[in-house]
């Protein structure tokens, strides 16, 4: 779930240690962000036999005539996080992350 939108969830590949999945999320109906602002987007997921991840992404949506913008910036198209869980509770806690 991003900014409370449910999205369609699959898992894409699953190994011992880790497991992948896959959604695509639009931005279709966002306002563009304010000059100097950023937008914090509340990033949340259930994983299967785990718990709770609950993170934050920082991100600025500009208008689409301005296409300059895409040139300086760069599309987020992926999310890594190393987490761990704790036997004591349902949340997982997040160790490390890396944006592409």
């Amino acid at each position: 779930m991003i900014q409370g939108v449910k999205l369609d969830v699959e898992e894409f590949q699953k190994s011992e240690d880790a497991l992948v999945y896959r959604a695509e999320w639009l931005t279709t109906g966002f306002d563009k962000s304010t000059k100097g602002t950023r937008l914090k987007l509340t990033v949340e997921m259930q994983i299967k036999n785990a718990g709770q991840l609950r993170t934050e992404l920082q991100a600025k949506f500009y208008g689409e005539q301005e296409a300059q913008h895409v040139c300086w910036g760069n599309a987020l198209t992926f999310l890594e996080y190393e987490c761990k869980t704790s036997e004591n509770s349902t949340f997982v806690d997040k160790i490390k992350e890396t944006y592409r």
